[in-house]
């Protein structure tokens, strides 16, 4: 939620942790957004429905457009073409190792 001068009410954020060898969402959101949060009544209780579900990234994205976020998301890479096939390539090695820790 922002204002006219693009300030937020407060951050959330909505990180997948590695439990017990599966990603799980976990919501973390600081007591200057709480006020905001309560505002999110209908995510909230979409949230619920999924409750344990261990749901993905792509399907908690699906639930905030559902309820009227908007994706604000810059899809095109601010570097250079090759910069940013070499962060891509970072980001999946990374993910790999993530993925092979969770192994061990």
């Amino acid at each position: 939620m922002y204002n006219y001068e693009r300030e937020t009410s407060g951050e959330m954020t909505m990180m997948w942790i590695n439990l017990n060898n599966r990603q799980v969402p976990q919501l973390t959101a600081f007591d200057d957004s709480w006020s905001a949060l309560a505002l999110f009544g209908d995510l909230i209780q979409k949230m619920g429905e999924v409750d344990d579900e261990c749901i993905t990234q792509e399907q908690f994205v699906e639930m905030l457009l559902s309820c009227g976020f908007e994706d604000k998301t810059q899809y095109k890479s601010p570097y250079e073409p090759k910069e940013t096939a070499l962060r891509k390539e970072l980001a999946e090695l990374e993910e790999r190792i993530a993925i092979i820790k969770s192994k061990l």
